[in-house]
Parts: structure tokens; sequence; C-alpha cells
């Protein structure tokens, strides 16, 4: 992806209009404009990375110290009964804008947002160790 097309680039740049919340030298966290509550913020590397497994370790330290102070905030502000913190990665997962960004969505009690409309079913020991055996041996 050409990152002059990005919109979420065009907003780190300033080259867009957002309502922006919080910026530092590496992240910024703005107002979503398609909210799905009111006071759901997005917060983002100024750097592009497409999704989670381009990001390096430091600008992961920042956007995380990004999102738990605005979230942060959002609660003692806002006073929500709780928060979702969100991120998707390709499309199969339902990432529509390909900029890494993060969403903090304040949540309040008696107010549905995410159906999940899977089975869920508790594992077997032996299927989770067959499963995340490679992982944990690529992680050491």
């Amino acid at each position: 992806m050409n990152t002059d097309d990005c919109i979420f680039c065009q907003i780190a740049k300033k080259e867009r209009d957002a309502v922006v919340i919080y910026e530092d030298e590496f992240t910024m966290a703005f107002a979503d404009l398609f909210p799905l509550m009111q006071g759901h913020a997005l917060v983002i590397p100024k750097r592009h990375f497409t999704n989670i497994y381009e990001l390096d370790e430091e600008y992961a330290a920042h956007l995380f110290k990004t999102t738990a102070k605005v979230a942060k905030v959002i609660k003692r502000v806002l006073k929500p009964d709780g928060i979702n913190i969100h991120q998707t990665n390709e499309k199969a997962a339902g990432q529509e804008v390909f900029h890494l960004h993060i969403h903090i969505i304040p949540r309040y009690l008696g107010q549905r947002l995410f159906v999940m409309n899977i089975e869920r079913k508790r594992a077997e020991r032996s299927d989770l160790i067959q499963t995340f055996y490679p992982v944990i041996e690529s992680l050491k």
C-alpha cells in the first residue's frame, strides 16, 4: 500500500482532519468517526505498519503505553462501566483500514456490542499442547 493513500497516515501527518485526543512523538489517539459507542477512540502508531506482524518492539511499547493512558482517562472522565480494547489483523479478522490501530470502546451495562456466532467448547489439554507446541518452541 502506498502510505500517501492511507487515511491514518494522512491523519498522523495532519493532512486530514481528526479530533485528536492525545499525541506524542510515536503515537496518536483520536475519535473514531464511526463510533460503536460514545467515546470510541482509536490509537495508531504515526509510522505506517499495516498490521501487528510488521510492528517492532519499540513501537509496540509506545502503542500500548498510549492505549493504556487514553483508556484510563476515558474511564475516569466518561465513567463507563467497562472498556473494550480491540485490534484486528488482516481481512479475515475484520481489519478494514490497513494501518495498525487499536480501538478503545467504552462499554455500559446493558448495552450489547459484540456477538460471536461461534459455538465455544472447552478444549482438551492435549489438543492445546499439540496446537501451541510449535508456537512455544518458536518463542524460545
